[in-house]
């Protein structure tokens, strides 16, 4: 800064200049005399204003009245008015404010309050204040809040669906390995599979199975996460299942599979045969408990709106909809929730049902012979 204006040592008096800019004129009147008695001159020139009592408040229409002001100024009006306002002036003046400028033309007489009472905030719901903001500015901020929510909660919840349904398919991929190692334990490559008759003869019990021959140790791992439940999965033993009778034994047959439905196996000219191995990519072994309280039985877990599906091959995938219509995945060839009639045709059926269920027309009784 070369020399101060009268505004500069304005600004500096009245501390209105920025932090840097009042450091500099402070250093430019500690080294010039003569910038020193100008300012004296303007602090003098001010001391009229300390004998004013503060007003309460703004005076009525004040905000108004300063951008009429302004907007009738232009900008070398707005120069003029600050080069008088330094000029010396008469008693009948602002003080140091120059005599241009008489106090008579900045007063203005009193606003009748009637003619601002179209400026409150009480008459103008617009300029209503709530907390430091207005309702147009609350308004506009519930407004775009709204939008957000509209936009976060559905991705919010597909996102924790989709890892719902991710965690289902690890439970599966791990139940996967325990199948394909229990088969490459058994001399003819056999899943596990229940009995014809007797308490063994449900779906179910391929979970006891596999927790009694040590391949899992997690009940957890029978469990899916899309599926809302009270209580946690309970895994039986074998010899628990053997020795359960009434109620006891009902409650075991319909939970000891946990969430999942597993194979029923199938029918040919030797009776009734338990699944083998034989690395196929399209046969299924296990999926989400189907539910005959569903179209075409689907499942309820994953808020119905599909189900994982557990491969021969290991393989998991999770199908939406009704993607199996053509080849329904909870009935065998001809429409009865029962073993297949054929090797290639696979039936996932519910925990509580074994290969002795009849169910949708196949006559009670009929026999299907010894399992292999």
């Amino acid at each position: 800064m070369k020399h101060p204006s009268q505004e500069d040592l304005l600004g500096y008096v009245l501390g209105a200049l920025e932090a840097q800019q009042q450091r500099e004129v402070q250093q430019l009147i500690d080294s010039d005399p003569q910038l020193e008695e100008e300012l004296l001159k303007i602090k003098a020139s001010l001391q009229p204003l300390d004998h004013l009592d503060p007003p309460a408040g703004p005076p009525p229409g004040l905000a108004r009245r300063t951008c009429e002001m302004v907007a009738s100024l232009d900008k070398t009006g707005r120069a003029d008015l600050v080069a008088q306002s330094f000029s010396a002036g008469a008693p009948d003046r602002m003080a140091g404010f120059g005599p241009s400028i008489p106090v008579a033309a900045i007063e203005e007489p009193e606003i009748p309050a009637e003619e601002d009472a179209t400026l409150s905030p009480a008459a103008d719901p617009h300029s209503s204040t709530v907390g430091g903001w207005s309702m147009s500015d609350l308004l506009v901020a519930v407004a775009a809040m709204a939008v957000l929510v509209s936009i976060l909660l559905p991705a919010i919840s597909y996102s924790r669906y989709q890892a719902r349904v991710s965690s289902c398919q690890n439970n599966m991929r791990s139940l996967g390995a325990a199948m394909l190692s229990f088969s490459s334990s058994d001399p003819s490559g056999h899943f596990p599979s229940a009995t014809l008759e007797g308490n063994l003869a449900a779906s179910g019990i391929y979970a006891p199975i596999l927790k009694e021959s040590g391949l899992v140790e997690n009940d957890s791992v029978f469990s899916c996460p899309g599926r809302v439940e009270d209580q946690p999965v309970f895994i039986p033993s074998v010899s628990e299942v053997e020795s359960a009778v009434g109620p006891r034994l009902i409650y075991l047959h319909h939970t000891m599979g946990g969430h999942y439905g597993y194979t029923m196996g199938y029918v040919d000219e030797s009776g009734l045969r338990a699944p083998v191995n034989l690395g196929r990519g399209n046969l299924i072994l296990l999926s989400d408990m189907p539910s005959r309280d569903l179209d075409r039985r689907r499942s309820g877990n994953h808020e119905a709106k599909g189900q994982n599906l557990l491969f021969e091959d290991g393989r998991v995938e999770f199908v939406p909809g009704f993607a199996w219509v053509n080849d329904p995945i909870f009935e065998n060839d001809y429409g009865v929730v029962a073993p297949g009639v054929n090797q290639n045709d696979n039936v996932i059926a519910p925990s509580h049902l074994g290969p002795n269920h009849h169910f949708n027309g196949l006559e009670p009784g009929m026999s299907y012979g010894k399992v292999n």
